[in-house]
C-alpha cells in the first residue's frame, strides 16, 4: 500500500519576516516577492539544543547536542502558464555526549538497593541530511496542471562510540533510626561493560 502527500506552499504576495527564540533554540523565517510578482521565495531556518533537558536525566555527563535546519522555496513565473520552482532542504543533527555517572535508587521498604555506574569514554554522532527539488510545471487549460520534478536526496550517519561502564549494585540501609538512612550498606555486585 502506497500513499501520495501533495503538500501546497503559501504563495507570498508581500515581505514578512518572523525570529523566534527560547531556551531550547530559535527561528527565522522569511517571505517575499518581486516587484512584478514573477519571483517569490520561503526561507526558514531554526536551530535547536536540547542539553538543558538532558541535564535533569538520571546519566549524569556532559551532553552538547545542536539540531539546525534550512529550508527554501524559490519560484519563478516564466509566463501566466508555465512555472519554475527550486526547493532545498538541508538538515544537521550532532550529539557529543561525554557521560560520567549514573545514580539509581530502587526496590521496596524492605530491600533498598541502589544501582551506581561510573563512564569512561564519549560517543559522538552526526547525522546530515540534504534534499534539493527542481519543479516545472505547466498548465495548459484551466483544469489541467503538468509536473515535471527533479529532485536529488542524500543523507549522512556517523555513529562513534567508545563507553567503558563500571557498576556496583549496593544494598542500602533502610532502619530510619540509623544515622547512615538512605546510605550504602552493602555492597553485592561489581561489573564493567
Amino acid at each position: 500500500m502506497s500513499s501520495a502527500l501533495d503538500i501546497k506552499y503559501k504563495r507570498p504576495t508581500e515581505f514578512a519576516g518572523k525570529i523566534t527564540y527560547g531556551l531550547l533554540g530559535g527561528g527565522l523565517s522569511l517571505e517575499g516577492t518581486s516587484k512584478n510578482n514573477r519571483f517569490t521565495y520561503l526561507i526558514g531556518a531554526r536551530q535547536k539544543s536540547t542539553k538543558y533537558l538532558l541535564g535533569t536525566l538520571d546519566t549524569k555527563g556532559n551532553y552538547k547536542p545542536v539540531f539546525y535546519d534550512v529550508q527554501a522555496l524559490l519560484t519563478y513565473d516564466v509566463s501566466e502558464k508555465t512555472t519554475i520552482s527550486l526547493l532545498g532542504n538541508f538538515s544537521k543533527s550532532r550529539y557529543n555526549i561525554v557521560p560520567q555517572t549514573r545514580t539509581t535508587d530502587f526496590g521496596t521498604v524492605s530491600q533498598a538497593l541502589r544501582f551506581t555506574v561510573y563512564f569512561d569514554g564519549k560517543e559522538v554522532d552526526d547525522f546530515t541530511t540534504t534534499t534539493g527539488a527542481v519543479i516545472f510545471s505547466h498548465s495548459p487549460k484551466k483544469n489541467i496542471n503538468l509536473k515535471l520534478i527533479g529532485s536529488v536526496f542524500n543523507t549522512k550517519e556517523e555513529e562513534t562510540f567508545d563507553v567503558l561502564g563500571q557498576y556496583f549494585l549496593d544494598e542500602l540501609e533502610k532502619d530510619p533510626a540509623s544515622q547512615n538512612f538512605g546510605e550504602v550498606k552493602l555492597n553485592l555486585g561489581v561489573g564493567s561493560f
